[in-house]
């Protein structure tokens, strides 16, 4: 008879109903026979190895077992003894083989067995370079001598045996384990076999299938921003920084080139965004750009972030205003003696000019009718360091 663990095994695959049989099947195996002989091969009937039907040892012939040492044999069996009938039709051509041989030869039955607790592995679908997370699979030693597992492989390198413990004999009546993981190298379906060599006699190797699915991998930048205004300036100023955040969109390493602006009134001013850097999915770094007018009137750029990403780059435009522009700010030369400049930016603080005295006319500007006073401010424009004076009307 079969061990308790031996037992739970074959019911664990689907032994106690042939409707769903998971043990393999050896043609004339008198191994795989001796474990159908003591299986409970259709539910609620006796194993033929019941001590009320032809016990556990077929060389005693009990009930003239040895009148089934072929397939012939036994399917005669089951058509006409009464006790049987219960299995008539109910055994495939090669369990009836496999019966056969070890009614037959039962001294070859003796030895170690190996049967997969998994006949076939589904991964879920995975993006191509990615790994699933693993399966294990459980090798059974259903026979009677310590079975060794002396290789497990794939045969499609999307199959990885990420972890084997069945490295060391396995006793009868015990198991051990491995574990697969999924990492596609290609998109679409993929399919493969993970095979068990061991040292049992039959049954070699055991083959189990494995399948997935890969999905398309692609990396994608997006930027905060597609544009980047700076106020207007003079020409010599520089403009604070302003920043943009590129970001990996896509489900892939997004790995950096070059990063520039193409104009002299751009520059760079330092951010983490550096050739050669990679981001992951959903990781993003920065750029810092200012606004330098070297010349006057409505000056753009572009700030261009190279990458191996949909595209090839990420571009965004720069615009800036430099003075003589109606957007600009006035630049108005004055002598000291009319503006008062000099006194102002040594700390005299606010003075109120008359401009109808004055013999400087006043830069033009919105207003319709000439002013009369102007408010003299000491002011430190943007981006530069030495104080300045500006007026208000």
């Amino acid at each position: 008879m079969l061990s308790t663990v031996s037992r739970f095994v074959l019911r664990f695959l689907g032994l106690a109903s042939l409707c769903a049989v998971a043990l393999p099947s050896f043609a004339q195996s008198p191994l795989s026979g001796k474990l159908l002989y003591n299986s409970e091969l259709v539910r609620g009937e006796l194993t033929c190895g019941a001590g009320t039907c032809h016990g556990p040892d077929p060389s005693l012939n009990i009930n003239k077992v040895k009148n089934g040492d072929t397939p012939g044999g036994i399917v005669f069996a089951l058509n006409n003894v009464v006790q049987m009938s219960g299995l008539r039709g109910q055994l495939s051509a090669s369990t009836l083989a496999d019966l056969a041989a070890y009614i037959d030869t039962p001294n070859l039955a003796n030895g170690p067995l190996a049967i997969a607790g998994s006949t076939d592995l589904s991964f879920i679908a995975t993006s191509v370079g990615a790994s699933s997370d693993p399966q294990t699979v459980m090798i059974y030693n259903v026979g009677t001598s310590p079975l060794s597992v002396t290789s497990v492989s794939s045969s499609l390198a999307d199959f990885v045996i990420s972890s084997n413990g069945c490295s060391a004999p396995v006793p009868a009546d015990d198991s051990c384990s491995f574990s697969v993981t999924f990492a596609p190298t290609a998109s679409g379906g993929r399919g493969g076999s993970i095979n068990v060599q061991t040292n049992a006699a039959v049954g070699n190797p055991i083959s189990i299938g494995a399948s997935g699915a890969g999905i398309s991998t692609q990396s994608s930048a997006t930027t905060s921003t597609a544009s980047l205004g700076f106020e207007p300036l003079f020409i010599g100023q520089s403009s604070a920084s302003q920043t943009v955040t590129l970001q990996n969109a896509g489900n892939s390493a997004l790995t950096l080139g070059s990063v520039s602006a193409d104009s002299v009134n751009f520059s760079l001013d330092g951010g983490s965004c550096s050739p050669g850097s990679v981001l992951a999915a959903g990781a993003s770094c920065t750029v810092s750009a200012l606004f330098a007018p070297q010349s006057a009137g409505v000056l753009q750029g572009t700030l261009t972030i190279n990458h191996n990403g949909v595209g090839g780059q990420s571009a965004v435009s720069l615009t800036g205003i430099a003075e003589n522009h109606p957007a600009a700010r006035p630049v108005f030369e004055a002598a000291d003696t009319t503006w008062r400049f000099a006194e102002i930016l040594t700390g005299a603080g606010i003075v109120t000019v008359e401009c109808d005295r004055s013999p400087e006319p006043l830069p033009p500007g919105p207003w319709q009718k000439p002013p009369r006073q102007a408010l003299v401010i000491p002011i430190t424009p943007q981006g530069q360091g030495r104080p300045a004076a500006g007026f208000v009307v």
